[in-house]
């Protein structure tokens, strides 16, 4: 999906004076997985807290909740794993 792209620090890109604008499925990944639920204003339903996965051993709920908030995306995913150690892999693109 094309959108307005964000920076390493997750502040917008600026490219040209503007704004930068490009692929960004892997973007909306990692906002999707990193903000919790609440924390995106325009979709306040919308967040997997992958923070709060420190700790936590169940991995298949952190899989299931993953899968949840992809699909409210609109994401289908082509690969999921979690491994013991807490590394996500994560594959999708939109629908």
């Amino acid at each position: 999906m094309n959108d307005i792209q964000l920076n390493t620090e997750i502040d917008l890109l600026i490219t040209n004076g503007d704004f930068a604008v490009g692929e960004t499925t892997n973007q909306d990944i990692f906002l999707l997985l990193s903000c919790d639920k609440g924390s995106i204003r325009q979709h306040p339903t919308i967040g997997v807290g992958i923070s709060n996965m420190l700790g936590d051993n169940d991995i298949n709920a952190w899989k299931r909740s993953i899968r949840e908030e992809c699909n409210k995306m609109g994401l289908l995913i082509e690969k999921l794993n979690i491994s013991n150690n807490g590394q996500i892999e994560l594959q999708a693109n939109y629908k």
